[in-house]
């Protein structure tokens, strides 16, 4: 009896905590700035390899870049470095983050910073973000319920450092903005994800205001997984940004082999993705390759090493 009631109750607190999320969401959901890119900075090597359709499939570090309620739904204790290279724009990405979905049960948190130097279309592009998220859930005999929240601080050096010939930049970001998310699981195969990334204005194009969809289907050792990104800026002209789908085999219960397909319409580009990882209960790493169609030297490599103590 004492058990159900602790259950009800928390259930209770997610009900109320899922229904402020879809409120914010909604309230939030008006004009903002076009985009500039459309792959999160510093998102994992994980979830490249798929073409990053994890918005209903994301855990661990993955859901701190793409929908905060996936923090909760593995319980683990785990920190993460990734590094990234981004040929086409002559970058470099190193970050590390912290997960812990194992100390509380009923609240996860995430912890990430990412260092990046870029310079697309020659114009250098450098700075630091951090990013915060916790999760909650509620799971019940064949359904599970989650929601998390995300803050994100974001600097950038655009063009040239400010001062640099005495002329100062006009267009550098220094700001902060917020996500939120919401995933639905059904008998641990079917799972539906919902989330809204910077909904925060921040008046930059390095921030865009999206409203993400993700569904997946597991079948035993392959998970088939698809995305669908909406630009709700405004701009009827691209209502979707990106779309895409990936699938991930595991072999032997520790070997990933992951592949993956994403359109970008604001660039009108289309790029193939693979990805290799293998883990064990303490240690995993993960390799994911990205390559455009049109141009195959706009390819980014990214590698992540996972350790679970």
């Amino acid at each position: 009896m004492g058990q159900s009631k602790r259950q009800s109750s928390h259930g209770i607190r997610t009900t109320r905590f899922v229904g402020l999320l879809v409120a914010v969401l909604a309230a939030l959901a008006s004009s903002t700035p076009a985009f500039a890119q459309s792959r999160e900075d510093g998102a994992p090597a994980e979830s490249l390899g798929v073409g990053d359709a994890v918005r209903a499939s994301a855990w661990g570090p993955a859901a701190i870049y793409a929908n905060p309620a996936g923090l909760v739904r593995v319980s683990v204790l785990l920190v993460e470095a990734a590094y990234s290279y981004l040929d086409g724009k002559d970058g470099h990405n190193l970050g590390l983050s912290l997960v812990d979905a194992k100390t509380n049960p009923d609240v996860a948190l995430g912890v990430a910073y990412n260092y990046f130097t870029t310079a697309p279309d020659g114009r250098d592009r450098d700075g630091n973000q951090v990013r915060i998220a916790l999760a909650t859930g509620y799971r019940a005999e064949g359904f599970s319920l989650f929601a998390g929240v995300g803050a994100r601080w974001l600097g950038l050096t655009l063009g040239k450092d400010d001062g640099d010939d005495g002329v100062a930049e006009t267009d550098d970001v220094d700001t902060w903005t917020a996500d939120v998310g919401l995933i639905l699981e059904v008998d641990g195969r079917i799972r539906f994800g919902v989330v809204g990334q910077n909904l925060v204005d921040t008046r930059t194009p390095e921030a865009p205001r999206l409203l993400g969809f993700g569904l997946s289907f597991v079948f035993d050792q392959l998970e088939v997984l698809g995305n669908l990104d909406l630009d709700i800026s405004g701009d009827a002209e691209r209502a979707v940004s990106t779309w895409g789908f990936g699938a991930d085999l595991t072999l032997v219960d520790v070997v990933h082999l992951r592949a993956g397909f994403v359109r970008d319409e604001v660039f009108a580009a289309e790029r193939l993705t693979f990805g290799l990882g293998w883990s064990s209960d303490a240690v995993a790493v993960d390799l994911g390759y990205a390559t455009a169609l049109a141009d195959p030297t706009a390819m980014t490599v990214a590698l992540t090493l996972r350790f679970a103590p």
